[in-house]
């Protein structure tokens, strides 16, 4: 069913974020709906970096064992963002042919469902038997994870290409131009949104808020329940990405790397670590994360001091821009180098490589001691 621009904009809070000051509307209610941020159940990797709150690290994964090796490879078309694993499926959306599943097992086609304009660089979020994917064409899609078939369509009116969470029926994304979107899970019904004025990050989210980050150089939390802004502090730098693990923000942009608390958004610290090109991952005790110098740096997260650096091939240009992964004590992520890497979390030593032949762009998932990720003129690789 589709569920128009038009109706969302029925719903939509006169709500914009202008310097220092807030215009808080009131949004569309959702009363007696706790939000949390669960951690999936191995073997599952349903969202961008495993969970709402993109942490990128599941304490509970299987990682490969020995040197990897390639158990196989697609050529179904670009795949330069991420996949999702859910079940025995992995999902992928493309430039061109729209979302996939595949066989995790052996890399067989499953299903094919085409949207009416491009994916990328947004990432499929798996939930309840749904598979939740945006396009460029600015429609939102839910399709049935075992059949491909659509559920449900929803006209968001502008470029989707941001990572959505799903949370106790409600699905949360952003677009654009800077519109964070509420809709029902089960049939797209628009529950809220919210215009920021301004470009946004990709959202994360646990204990009922949302939080994101935004070119006015501020970052800012949301009520996920209604929308409205719980609190917005301006930031001396422009927030790329967000993260949210035990109660803590992490926030990677240009040049820093800073900590706030996730209740009140009081600073802890803040780190000069160059510029961050993908979204850090938090494990129990570390912090890891790409730059364009082409090095991936292990920081501690107490203090942000660094522990260790990798650094991979030179590329004139990105870098690292593949986010990394963790699990049982091993860091995964490729590079523009061409290569995928296996590194040892607590020392950084390089485990495995593989050349793929073509710039690595996507991030990894981790799942059942399998390894996946897609090269960005390739096809997708599952290594174990």
């Amino acid at each position: 069913m589709l569920r128009g621009n038009q109706q969302g904009l029925n719903r939509r809070q006169a709500l914009r974020i202008f310097g220092t000051s807030f215009a808080i509307g009131t949004a569309a209610l959702r009363a007696g709906r706790p939000v949390t941020a669960r951690a999936p159940a191995e073997p599952s990797w349903p969202t961008f970096q495993f969970d709402n709150g993109r942490s990128g690290y599941n304490p509970h994964g299987r990682r490969p064992t020995g040197k990897l090796t390639k158990v196989w490879e697609t050529t179904d078309g670009s795949f330069s963002s991420s996949p999702a694993v859910a079940g025995e499926l992995l999902y992928h959306g493309t430039a061109a042919k729209g979302l996939f599943a595949y066989d995790a097992e052996d890399g067989s086609t499953v299903w094919n469902s085409p949207t009416n304009g491009r994916i990328g660089p947004s990432r499929p979020t798996v939930a309840n038997g749904v598979v939740y994917i945006g396009d460029w064409e600015h429609i939102f899609y839910a399709f049935d994870s075992t059949t491909g078939s659509e559920r449900w369509r929803y006209d968001a009116g502008a470029i989707l290409n941001h990572d959505s969470v799903v949370a106790d029926g409600v699905v949360y994304f952003s677009d654009a131009n800077g519109v964070i979107h509420a809709v029902s899970a089960a049939d797209g019904t628009p529950i809220w949104s919210l215009d920021t004025g301004f470009g946004i990050t990709s959202l994360a989210m646990s204990d009922g808020g949302i939080f994101f980050g935004g070119s006015n150089s501020r970052i800012s939390r949301l009520d996920a329940a209604t929308g409205v802004v719980e609190w917005s502090h301006p930031v001396p730098y422009s927030p790329r990405h967000i993260v949210l693990v035990d109660g803590i923000v992490y926030v990677g942009g240009w040049p820093y790397l800073a900590t706030y608390d996730a209740v009140d958004g009081t600073e802890r610290w803040r780190v000069y670590v160059g510029t961050i090109s993908n979204s850090p991952a938090i494990s129990d005790r570390l912090i890891y994360l790409g730059s364009t110098n082409n090095q991936l740096l292990a920081l501690d997260r107490a203090t942000g001091e660094e522990q260790w650096a990798f650094s991979v091939g030179d590329h004139p240009i990105q870098g690292i821009v593949s986010s990394p992964a963790v699990v049982q004590n091993r860091v995964y992520f490729g590079g523009y180098d061409r290569y995928v890497y296996e590194l040892h979390a607590r020392t950084g030593k390089l485990m495995w490589s593989f050349d793929t032949g073509t710039e690595i762009t996507g991030s990894p998932a981790v799942v059942n001691r399998r390894l996946y990720i897609g090269s960005r003129l390739g096809g997708m690789y599952a290594f174990g």
